[in-house]
């Protein structure tokens, strides 16, 4: 069924949607979007903020390993003076620890087992009404495929995509970056995980 939108959405009990974009690039704009065009359908849509699980998961690295990366975040030129810089560097970072220490798909196993799974398995309508999970966002190719690979066809991914120029304007205006920031971020966004898997790669001897 195809909504006026353009957004064709199959009628299905349940659906999983993972939002993918680097910062900047506008998917919470297509998160409300994806969100409003469910509940034309009478879906119940929860959305699974990656970045709250990660506050809430966050201990599990040790109070040693987040007092690194603190002390790191403090020396890192391109972005003293701007907390929202500090911020997101932070989240980053502890995604990064993450998925070095547990696996890179940790954190879209995470969205299951703490939040899709028990709420499948506390349903009282025995999946006879729509419920549909938003995900937001996922960094990491082996997170889609083992969502892949838990859901199949009931899984969704959805891209976003924005030019260098849109993203660093935007985080201009609403989170204060300079373009030195904007520069290192965005950088570290598109290139941390990858140096982190060549890395292990080259340490594991493979």
């Amino acid at each position: 069924m195809a909504h006026s939108d353009g957004l064709s959405v199959p009628l299905s009990p349940i659906l999983v949607i993972g939002i993918a974009g680097r910062i900047g690039s506008g998917a919470s704009f297509v998160r409300d979007k994806v969100l409003q065009s469910l509940r034309t359908f009478d879906y119940e849509v929860d959305i699974i903020d990656v970045t709250e699980l990660m506050d809430r998961v966050s201990h599990a690295l040790g109070v040693s390993e987040l007092q690194n990366i603190d002390d790191h975040i403090k020396t890192i030129d391109e972005i003293k003076g701007n907390d929202n810089a500090q911020r997101i560097r932070r989240l980053q970072m502890i995604g990064n620890s993450f998925r070095w220490r547990f696996g890179n798909a940790i954190l879209a196993a995470l969205c299951v087992t703490d939040f899709i799974a028990p709420d499948i398995a506390e349903r009282q309508d025995g999946l006879k009404c729509r419920k549909a999970y938003i995900i937001d966002s996922l960094k990491h190719p082996q997170e889609v495929r083992l969502l892949r690979q838990l859901f199949g066809g009931l899984f969704w991914q959805i891209g976003v995509v924005a030019s260098d120029m849109t993203r660093s304007n935007r985080l201009q205006q609403r989170k204060g970056f300079d373009q030195v920031a904007f520069n290192f971020i965005s950088d570290e966004d598109a290139n941390g995980i990858e140096e982190r898997d060549e890395d292990k790669t080259k340490k594991n001897g493979q």
